[in-house]
């Protein structure tokens, strides 16, 4: 008689193995298709958010001005980087590099071990929201006596001001 109850108990268990599986497996079906759903819900606000801010941006370019103001500061950036690549050698002494700074109407700003400055500007900001305000920055690295040490860097970017 004992051994027919161990044999129930052990279809039981393999039973009860069997339904938790199941339970767990369509658990998890579930899960992956919720996730799945949410996934497509973001995507499409997403893709929403991008078009809005696309078209406000095409609609700021249409008068012409927004997008004359931001070849201007491409050209100034490039313009710049071309002069500081061309005055601002290796070997370049702090007069000269003070000079070249104040000549381009840049302040300049001396740490330990660079040289720098921004000019603040306008462009057409590219999010298509916010202000235009936009800055150029040059830095150049230099040694304890002023004179630079490395090729100089130039850079032009928006203020992120997007309500």
């Amino acid at each position: 008689m004992a051994w027919s109850y161990v044999g129930h108990m052990k279809r039981r268990v393999l039973w009860t193995v069997i339904a938790l599986v199941a339970v767990s497996v369509i658990g998890l079906a579930i899960c992956k298709y919720r996730g799945a759903i949410e996934k497509q819900k973001r995507d499409a606000a997403d893709a929403t958010l991008d078009a809005f801010v696309q078209k406000a941006y095409d609609a700021k370019l249409k008068d012409g001005s927004c997008k004359k103001r931001d070849d201007a500061l491409t050209a100034r950036v490039d313009e710049l980087t071309r002069e500081a690549d061309a005055k601002l050698k290796i070997g370049t002494r702090k007069e000269a590099v003070v000079r070249f700074f104040a000549e381009n109407g840049m302040p300049i700003t001396f740490s330990p071990d660079e040289a720098s400055g921004i000019i603040n500007t306008t462009g057409c900001s590219p999010m298509g929201c916010g202000t235009d305000a936009a800055w150029i920055r040059l830095r150049v690295t230099v040694d304890k006596r002023g004179s630079v040490t490395s090729k100089p860097n130039v850079d032009g970017m928006y203020y992120i001001d997007c309500p």
